[in-house]
């Protein structure tokens, strides 16, 4: 008995079902074949540098005897792109960006993120700045005490939510310590509660006196511009040294970097004793207190805390104010890449006039993006510095690029174009300067410019 070959077997059937098929039943295929081609379209290029045709100069001779015309030139992050006639004359269904050449120049220390404040104890706390006579219960310490300050301190002289010191009597016996409710420098009353929870035979009419009444605020400015973080950590340590030298603060603080964690740290070296104290705050423009308590500010906007990876938890508190977590605990942060922003969008309200959606985000990003430009070099190597802490110039073709609806009974006549941050922000542009010219002149330096090729599609 020979074994069976089932392939053949089910072969034979096929060609006997054939066979006796019914000569009326076509068995060729039904559907015709259809030739597909890619959809036509057209190049849409843009430049920047196109944003405003620049005037020409008149011509001179030996000496400037006319003066140039004046110019006004748009915003490198926010301008207007148009012609005499329309940027294109197709009419396009669809618009892709194809890719852009994008010369990063923005530096990762900015106008948004280039410096943070503290709240310390001055050189001059201890000093008594009040003496007043108060009726006590004998054993019984008052919860609040209302001193009257007089109105020679300045407005921030004392801050909500301050520790105070003081004792009973001049010297440092009866010490205590109170939380500052509330400060008014136009009536000079100082209101503050007692937080030691205090008792003990204290006589019924006693002189109080505060003998570290304040936290002075201090701005710590970064010089803008490209910074590595050894860099970062030399240009951080010579302003908080500097400060220190000043007497902003009792006690020095120092700025570092591990390499191998990718992390910052900051510490009080000399607070031994932990009466002293720092209170940071993320950032170096608003130095509010009730501004720099909202989370909401702080995703709003790059701050210095995101620059060196501080958490928001490490804002407007007190640290180093005990012995046990003075300079033995350093205030470390995440890990970070020491980056501004981690991709810019490109942006356009007048590309997305006719699209039915919008884009969605999962943060306060824009829904009207044409591409979005991650800050990497589009390969996994490990750079040193990172892209972000240096210039470079970002090619990128998009794989995947996004295809925006458009009116095909309607010409691209012109089209706006912004430049922003991961924050939804536009991009900060380097500061006005001033030129020593004959007249003096200002002028508003921008970043070198960039491409885009669009593709508009016909079908």
């Amino acid at each position: 008995m020979h074994p069976v070959n089932h392939l053949l077997g089910q072969g034979n059937k096929l060609n006997y079902v054939l066979s006796h098929a019914d000569s009326t039943y076509d068995m060729r295929m039904t559907d015709g074949a259809n030739t597909a081609r890619h959809p036509a379209n057209q190049y849409l290029l843009l430049d920047s540098a196109d944003r405003l045709a620049i005037s020409a100069i008149p011509a001179v001779n030996s000496a400037p005897t006319v003066a140039p015309e004046d110019v006004t030139l748009q915003p490198w992050n926010d301008f207007q792109m148009q012609r005499p006639q329309s940027l294109m004359e197709a009419f396009a269904k669809r618009i892709a960006v194809s890719e852009i050449r994008f010369p990063y120049y923005i530096p990762n220390v900015n106008s948004y993120n280039n410096g943070f404040s503290i709240y310390t104890q001055n050189s001059s706390a201890g000093t008594p700045r009040l003496s007043a006579s108060k009726i006590v219960t004998p054993g019984v310490f008052p919860s609040i005490i209302v001193f009257d300050m007089g109105t020679s301190l300045p407005a921030g002289a004392f801050n909500t939510g301050v520790t105070v010191f003081g004792t009973s009597t001049p010297v440092a016996t009866n010490a205590w310590s109170g939380l500052v409710i509330s400060w008014d420098s136009t009536t000079g009353l100082l209101v503050v509660t007692d937080i030691d929870g205090l008792t003990g035979v204290f006589p019924a009419t006693s002189a109080w006196y505060i003998t570290q009444p304040e936290a002075v605020g201090t701005l710590v400015t970064i010089p803008i511009g490209f910074y590595t973080p050894s860099a970062l950590v030399t240009a951080v340590q010579a302003q908080l040294t500097a400060l220190y030298t000043l007497g902003n603060f009792n006690d020095p603080f120092v700025f570092s970097y591990d390499p191998a964690t990718y992390r910052y740290s900051l510490s009080m070296t000399t607070n031994t004793t932990g009466v002293n104290y720092a209170a940071l705050g993320y950032s170096n423009i608003n130095k509010s207190q009730a501004y720099l308590g909202v989370y909401n500010n702080w995703l709003s906007q790059a701050n210095f805390f995101n620059l060196i990876g501080f958490p928001f938890g490490y804002n407007n508190v007190k640290f180093f104010a005990s012995p046990a977590y003075g300079s033995s605990y350093p205030l470390t942060g995440n890990p970070t890449e020491t980056i501004y922003t981690e991709f810019i969008d490109i942006t356009s309200s007048k590309a997305h006039e006719f699209t039915n959606i919008r884009d969605g985000n999962s943060g306060n990003t824009s829904t009207v993006a044409l591409c979005r430009l991650y800050i990497n070099d589009n390969v996994n190597v490990n750079e040193n510095p990172w892209i972000g802490q240096s210039p470079i110039i970002i090619h990128r073709q998009f794989k995947n690029p996004k295809f925006i609806r458009f009116n095909a009974e309607s010409v691209i006549s012109w089209l706006d174009i912004q430049v922003r941050d991961s924050f939804g922000n536009l991009v900060p542009l380097p500061l006005p300067l001033s030129v020593p010219t004959d007249p003096v002149v200002t002028v508003a330096p921008t970043y070198p410019d960039f491409a885009i090729t669009l593709l508009c599609s016909e079908d």
